[in-house]
């Protein structure tokens, strides 16, 4: 479960939630059909591990990495997301409507690496049409062996 949040990122790619060109236009996308727009530059705010890399550039992705060791300071985080169409964030990113404003119009999925959405402005993202995604379920198995190995 631990790759889900770059499987949903990479069902943008795959058609499954596809956006059409006249909902967000910019000439930078690259357009396989006149109404269809396919997403290529995924920022990583934080190293995860190396198969979910290897999975999102198999599918095409232009993928960047954060090299800063440990939570990216927001001055950076701004400046890094520029020109960006998905961002695979921490639970410690802050995802703010000034960070969304910052990414640009190209910002179409916030994929978190996380359970929750608590670092994420949820309304700023519904303003801009970016769809939020997480991890759900993926500690349930880990919480129930540490009850049972509690008890």
């Amino acid at each position: 479960c631990w790759h889900q949040g770059c499987e949903n990122v990479m069902q943008m790619q795959r058609g499954r939630k596809r956006l059409e060109a006249t909902r967000i236009p910019n000439p930078s996308y690259r357009i396989t059909r006149k109404e269809e727009i396919i997403l290529t530059r995924v920022f990583v705010t934080r190293k995860i591990p190396d198969l979910g890399i290897r999975v999102l550039r198999e599918k095409g992705f232009e993928v960047e990495i954060s090299d800063f060791d440990g939570v990216l300071p927001y001055e950076v985080l701004l400046q890094k997301v520029r020109n960006t169409d998905a961002i695979l964030s921490h639970r410690t990113d802050r995802m703010d409507a000034e960070l969304m404003d910052a990414a640009g119009p190209r910002l179409t999925v916030i994929g978190q690496f996380a359970v929750g959405f608590d670092n994420i402005d949820l309304d700023a993202a519904r303003k801009r049409r970016i769809i939020v995604t997480n991890t759900p379920g993926v500690l349930t198995e880990a919480t129930a062996e540490l009850a049972v190995a509690r008890i």
